[in-house]
């Protein structure tokens, strides 16, 4: 014992330095091993939001509420602050000028920090065409970009029409539309569908979604498993597609299954009744179909949103209370209400009771305010508005990606330069009905037009002498027709006179007084549904733009005086034979 001790005393030094080390190896992997956990604490932040949620305000997440006119009333105070809402959705009615949507989107995300901290989803059906909320921002639709057949347009559109969103406070777009067009009969979709290939839908929702990602706002494929071949509009009855779900594999899922397998992360769903699917539910209520087949066979983990439940094909047979808690036990991770007043204290109330009494699982529930508020974080909606969830190592991240949405803007606006990217889609969509037509070579001086709006003629004025231009009047186009046989006539149709317009092409293709060598080139610019029953009058042409964009109308006159052929519409399933 003795030596030992000696030896400890004549070693004390190294010893205790060793002892010292140790002592700072210890406390640094400690701190390290500290830190480490706190780090991955920090990666589940989503998580951590969630433990902290009381169920009152889970259970508003579920919840995304349309708000009345251009301001906060106290509907949407009580909706945001009391009932906790996720999101609100606005429309036509509340669009003002730009600075009073930016002032308005604010406003409501000052109301939800104030209230939950937690950022609101603020959509909005901008899909572009004839459905456009905000009218100072015409994209060109669907249809438009699908004739084109260029996915870049897909992309470069998406992204433009996000990025002026983002700028006014959205940051999800209820788009694209991934439905193909297969029945002319449709009265919803038509020229909202990019067209009546699978292939080419699918395309097209891809890239258009991959432009929208770019700028940073949430794109939402829909409407889920399919609405193109559809004769009924959901929003006033319950449509019907009677197909096997192996028929279904080889047309309406195809857009859906390729967006999935490239990262499609909102999805919504569609009040449409499938009886070889699903006998008694329409998709929007059914878990068979959102669960089974979504979920399960097409393996899709992204936030699944349901239409709107207000549309008279839930609403005219379900109570509010029973249609809500039926979507959720489908598999719904938002409710989508377009409307303020009771519905929304209704729904609340419905799903809150239902998940207190056990009727509705509060798994379930967590799982899917799980899916928004995660979504919600990696967009970097959290730290725009500087929530207390907002994790500061990440704002720099989150800056990065802004520099980056801008610098892609500038490149687009180059990228185009003086001819806009909208007008560039629109020239190249423009096609013939039916066949394709070789412009007869005329003077402007034998072009008679005759408009219907008063933006085409204001294009008009731009390219054809004043004195030949006025408005349509079928009469006295026929007597015109009739005796001067060698002019050019270009006449603007739309959805509102096609009748008449069907009418006088059959008079001048049944007038036995012109030898079909005398008969005049009449052209209709027409803008509005290609699957209508259109006559052509011969030898003349039909001009389609899919689109009543101002950029598609002044397009079909360009196209019209300046291209010598015009390539046949690609237009598949159609009656126009």
């Amino acid at each position: 014992m003795n030596q030992v001790f000696d030896y400890l005393k004549k070693h004390f030094r190294v010893i205790s330095v060793l002892l010292s080390a140790s002592a700072v190896i210890s406390v640094f992997l400690y701190l390290f091993i500290q830190d480490y956990r706190i780090d991955l604490s920090l990666r589940q932040t989503p998580e951590m939001i969630l433990q902290q949620m009381t169920l009152e305000e889970k259970v508003g997440q579920l919840i995304h509420v349309g708000i009345n006119g251009k301001s906060i009333d106290s509907y949407a105070v009580r909706d945001i602050q009391k009932l906790k809402a996720g999101g609100v959705i606005l429309f036509a009615n509340n669009i003002g000028s730009p600075e009073s949507i930016k002032k308005l989107n604010g406003e409501l995300q000052n109301l939800a920090s104030h209230s939950t901290e937690i950022p609101l989803f603020i959509s909005i059906d901008q899909e572009g065409g004839r459905i456009a909320r905000i009218p100072d921002d015409s994209s060109p639709g669907a249809m438009a970009i699908g004739q084109t057949a260029n996915v870049q347009y897909a992309e470069d559109v998406g992204f433009l029409t996000a990025y002026r969103l983002r700028d006014l406070g959205f940051n999800l777009l209820l788009a694209p539309v991934l439905d193909v067009n297969n029945n002319p009969e449709n009265p919803v979709i038509n020229t909202r569908s990019f067209g009546s290939s699978p292939e080419l839908v699918a395309s097209m929702g891809i890239s258009h979604s991959k432009g929208i990602r770019k700028a940073q706002i949430v794109p939402v494929i829909k409407h889920f498993p399919g609405h193109g071949d559809t004769d009924t509009d959901s929003h006033l009855a319950l449509p019907r597609i009677n197909k096997s779900y192996e028929e279904l594999e080889k047309m309406e899922l195809i857009p859906f299954k390729k967006s999935i397998e490239n990262g499609a992360e909102a999805l919504m769903s569609a009040h449409i009744l499938f009886p070889a699917l699903d006998s008694e539910e329409p998709a929007t209520l059914s878990p068979k179909i959102l669960r089974g087949i979504l979920r399960e066979k097409l393996k899709y983990n992204g936030l699944i949103l349901t239409d709107a439940m207000e549309m008279h094909a839930i609403s005219k047979r379900y109570k509010p209370e029973e249609s809500i808690k039926k979507a959720f036990l489908a598999g719904a991770d938002i409710i989508l209400l377009t409307t303020t007043g009771r519905l929304p204290e209704k729904a609340f109330k419905a799903l809150h009771s239902a998940f207190q009494s056990g009727e509705l699982s509060i798994e379930d529930l967590d799982r899917a305010v799980l899916r928004q508020i995660s979504l919600k974080y990696k967009k970097g909606y959290f730290h725009q508005q500087n929530s207390k969830y907002a994790r500061e190592d990440l704002s720099d991240y989150f800056n990065r990606k802004k520099i980056r949405v801008n610098e892609t803007f500038l490149r687009l606006e180059n990228k185009y330069k003086k001819k806009t990217l909208y007008s560039s889609v629109a020239d190249d969509s423009i096609r013939s009905l039916k066949k394709d037509y070789s412009f007869p070579s005329k003077d402007k001086e034998n072009i008679q037009f005759y408009y219907s709006t008063s933006k085409m003629k204001k294009y008009a004025e731009l390219k054809i002498p004043v004195k030949n231009i006025q408005p349509l009047n079928f009469i006295s186009l026929l007597k015109s027709a009739e005796n001067n046989p060698s002019n050019l006539f270009i006449v603007e149709v739309n959805e509102f006179n096609l009748k008449q317009w069907n009418r006088f092409a059959d008079k001048i293709n049944l007038n036995q007084k012109m030898q079909d060598s005398d008969r005049p080139h009449i052209i209709a610019l027409y803008n509005g549904n290609p699957f209508f029953d259109i006559k052509v009058s011969e030898p003349g042409a039909v001009f389609l733009s899919f689109s009543p964009t101002d950029e598609s109308l002044e397009a079909l006159l360009n196209v019209c005086l300046e291209k010598k052929v015009v390539k046949k519409a690609n237009l598949v399933f159609t009656k126009l034979k």
